[in-house]
């Protein structure tokens, strides 16, 4: 039975992407660069690239949540559904 594959399989490659991503190399950057001392940024900055992207999509979240959930309480206020 024939098999159908990604193309990246093919040549080995198997399904994850190449190399490290946009953020992992930003991060390293700015670790070197803090710890050869050229640039004077606090940890918290020099890791920032780990801590955003989580707490953007957090912050995306939890505004789901809340826009859902008032939106839920206006819906059963105005049908007169307490």
């Amino acid at each position: 039975m024939t098999r159908l594959t990604d193309a990246g399989e093919q040549r080995g490659e198997g399904i994850g992407g190449e190399g490290i991503g946009f953020i992992s190399a930003l991060l390293l950057l700015f670790i070197a660069l803090k710890l050869t001392g050229n640039i004077d940024w606090s940890w918290w900055w020099v890791l920032s690239p780990a801590w955003i992207p989580p707490a953007a999509v957090l912050a995306i979240l939890a505004a789901v949540v809340i826009f859902g959930t008032a939106s839920d309480l206006w819906k059963r206020k105005r049908s007169g559904k307490d």
